[in-house]
């Protein structure tokens, strides 16, 4: 049986290396045939540099490199690596997620139940597909104090927590995230039949909301398997521009409520409101320079 890898990096140069090695280590090259590929979007940090002096390295999991002219996002990327795969069943990996031995828990589901998304325990992800409360109350200000004041729950929020789980068995989850995938061909076949795997109006948040939701509408489920657990540097490439996170963040979810029409006037205005009205409370937390320029991008964008 052959795995193809798929990994998107931009500046990505610690993280690379360390999941790169994680592949190498894991086991899971010997006990498939494997071809990985590494999809760079025109990275300055010596991602770059690092993929083309270190390939012979990597011989043990089939890399090759893709160094593109230009930052095409991850959803564009991801689908570049879709097309020229060829394994029986595809697994996509952020470049700060680092694998172990237990990856064969995951492909051992996904070969028992091959219609179907299935990711390891990661993080936090979401239970449910959002709804317009969902996202109004995960998105703005007043939604995080209400949390904090304990005034409505995770599950409210529509999410799962994971990471506590390791001995639950596996169990449906409406949107597993898109930091570790894997998936049969057959899956990704199905999938493509309505589009391309990641809608690429969605460059790198939303993207794995939507193909979700369009697969749920073909019967098409994800699953977690809580005995496969990844090591997870969440937010690694956006760690220290929260601005750039913020315009990337809300510029696609401005598009995903207009697409899947979750109430798209109402929730532009009350999350542009939530940008106004949280100033004071981003300049204290961020300063003034940070939270006019966080603020701005929010309300710009809902406008």
């Amino acid at each position: 049986m052959k795995i193809s890898v798929i990994v998107v990096t931009y500046n990505s140069r610690d993280e690379i290396e360390k999941c790169l090695r994680s592949i190498l280590d894991c086991g899971i090259a010997r006990a498939y045939d494997l071809e990985t590929f590494v999809f760079d979007n025109c990275s300055a940090d010596g991602t770059r540099e690092y993929l083309q002096t270190n390939l012979s390295r990597y011989l043990g999991i089939g890399l090759e490199i893709f160094l593109l002219k230009k930052n095409f996002g991850m959803s564009r990327a991801v689908n570049m690596g879709l097309s020229i795969s060829s394994g029986d069943f595809i697994l996509v990996l952020n470049p700060d997620v680092e694998v172990n031995a237990s990856l064969t828990d995951l492909v051992d589901f996904a070969r028992l139940h091959p219609c179907t998304i299935c990711a390891p325990t990661i993080d936090v992800v979401a239970q449910r597909f959002p709804n317009s409360v969902w996202i109004f109350l995960d998105r703005t200000l007043v939604g995080y104090f209400l949390k904090k004041l304990g005034l409505y729950s995770e599950y409210f929020g529509g999410y799962y927590v994971t990471n506590d789980r390791p001995r639950n068995p596996p169990s449906r989850v409406d949107i597993p995230g898109a930091s570790v995938l894997l998936f049969s061909r057959d899956t990704y076949r199905a999938i493509r039949r309505c589009g391309k795997f990641f809608d690429e109006q969605f460059p790198v948040y939303w993207n794995d909301v939507d193909m979700s939701l369009r697969a749920s509408e073909m019967e098409i489920y994800s699953w977690i398997v809580p005995s496969c657990r990844v090591k997870h540097e969440s937010g690694g490439t956006w760690r220290n521009d929260s601005a750039l996170y913020t315009a990337l963040m809300y510029r696609g979810l401005r598009k995903f409520i207009a697409k899947w029409d979750i109430s798209p006037k109402t929730l532009r205005f009350l999350i542009a409101l939530d940008a106004i009205l949280g100033f004071p409370i981003y300049v204290k937390v961020r300063g003034v320079t940070a939270a006019t320029e966080i603020s701005a991008t929010r309300f710009r964008l809902m406008l």
